[in-house]
């Protein structure tokens, strides 16, 4: 799991995957650690490291669906996922 030193890193990771799409904001430290570091936050993000660096990431989404009979399903969804194409 991500933690509050890998956060830069891993901004500068999604940015590279992304490096063609217009704005990278979606990537910016502020928004990761919102969306991956405070407890409020939506989401758990996973990355997989070779040697130093970042190669894989994955933001895995958590919620709970409620059925009227009191009833819970708990979900997840992989969000934000990118891997760096020159790794196999």
């Amino acid at each position: 799991m991500l933690e509050s030193p890998d956060v830069p890193a891993l901004s500068d990771f999604l940015r590279a995957c992304f490096s063609d799409v217009p704005s990278t904001r979606f990537a910016s430290p502020e928004m990761l650690a919102w969306k991956y570091m405070s407890p409020s936050g939506p989401a758990t993000s996973y990355v997989v490291v070779r040697g130093e660096r970042i190669v894989a990431h994955a933001g895995v989404l958590r919620t709970d669906l409620k059925h009227a009979n009191g009833g819970v399903l708990r979900c997840a969804s992989v969000i934000d996922w990118a891997a760096d194409a020159t790794v196999p």
